[in-house]
């Protein structure tokens, strides 16, 4: 047995397509346009927060910025590798040899801070171990090798990383006159 609002339901049909059924046929033309159109609003507005929700979950679970930061990697990676190409110089260091001074440049950035917590705190900069890394580069190709390798962990690049990370006019004065031996500038 149906309950009172669902006999009111019934109830209102019956009478919608009792009126439906006495339009003239130009009438039931603009109803069933109008209908269609009220139907593809209403999916489109559903789709719209369905994705809306997508789009707040992926800013909340921290995947847009992590996507963003994809994109401007792989552009930096890009630009660095066609300059890399029209150097006259080649690099004086191995693919290996330069990942591993890109990670004891990032290891140099995050000081003694915790492998877990790397994108929680900044611990501060061991500025030795940064000076030491750069002086292992013997040319402008070793530098844009290394800052290929080196990517853009905290969506800054090698040469940005550099100047927030050496944050008195001192260090990176120091980090400059290091580069400038090789013919880089920052």
């Amino acid at each position: 047995m149906l309950g009172l609002p669902a006999q009111k339901i019934v109830q209102g049909a019956k009478q919608g397509k009792a009126v439906y059924n006495n339009l003239d046929s130009q009438s039931k033309t603009a109803v069933n346009i109008a209908t269609a159109v009220g139907a593809l609003g209403a999916l489109f507005v559903g789709y719209k927060l369905v994705s809306g929700v997508g789009d707040i979950l992926k800013t909340a679970t921290g995947q847009k910025w992590n996507e963003e930061r994809k994109e401007e990697e792989s552009e930096d990676r890009a630009n660095l590798t066609d300059h890399l190409k029209d150097e006259q110089e080649k690099a004086s260091l191995t693919d290996d040899e330069a990942k591993n001074v890109a990670a004891a440049l990032y290891n140099g950035f995050l000081n003694t801070q915790p492998e877990w917590s790397e994108n929680l705190w900044d611990e501060g900069t061991d500025e030795t171990a940064v000076y030491n890394a750069l002086k292992v580069l013997k040319n402008r190709a070793d530098w844009l090798l290394v800052s290929i390798k080196y990517g853009m962990p905290r969506r800054r690049n090698l040469a940005s990383e550099l100047l927030y990370e050496l944050s008195s006019g001192s260090e990176q004065q120091k980090a400059r006159d290091i580069l400038s031996k090789i013919n880089v500038k920052i």
